[in-house]
């Protein structure tokens, strides 16, 4: 139970191929989606910094 079935070594070999594309491409994205997070972060410092001194004008 639980287990995964047991598959000829050709498909387990594609199976394990397919897993570490997905994993490859699953850290990929998260990489981009923290790229665009400390974007953003560094966007809306910069804006509040802005905001900050047009008050003191």
């Amino acid at each position: 139970k639980g287990k995964e079935p047991i598959v000829s070594g050709a498909t387990a070999a594609d199976a394990s191929k397919k897993k570490r594309a997905d994993k490859e491409k699953i850290e990929e994205v998260v990489k981009e989606k923290e790229l665009l997070f400390l974007n953003l972060t560094k966007l809306s410092r910069s804006l509040e910094l802005r905001r900050e001194k047009s008050k003191r004008l």
